[in-house]
């Protein structure tokens, strides 16, 4: 299949939050994006240890192969 723009890492490439993680540092760093503003745990759910208190639920937001295209033109993350 041909990767499209609204592919999501979250359901199309089904990254984990680690592995997701480590992969957007790459991309970042390949395409020099300054992504100082970037929350994972608004598109992923991190697991925690069982004595640290995990944050209330909350809706993930889909991130997209056409987000991360368009914060590298931006040089930039310009979501969240």
């Amino acid at each position: 299949r041909q990767v499209t723009k609204d592919w999501t890492l979250q359901d199309d490439y089904q990254f984990l939050p680690e592995g997701a993680h480590d992969f957007l540092l790459d991309v970042f760093g390949h395409f020099n994006i300054d992504y100082s503003n970037f929350e994972g745990r608004n598109y992923f759910e991190y697991e925690y240890p069982i004595w640290q208190k995990k944050p209330l639920s909350k809706a993930l937001k889909p991130l997209t192969v056409g987000m991360i295209i368009e914060s590298a033109k931006a040089g930039k993350w310009l979501y969240d």
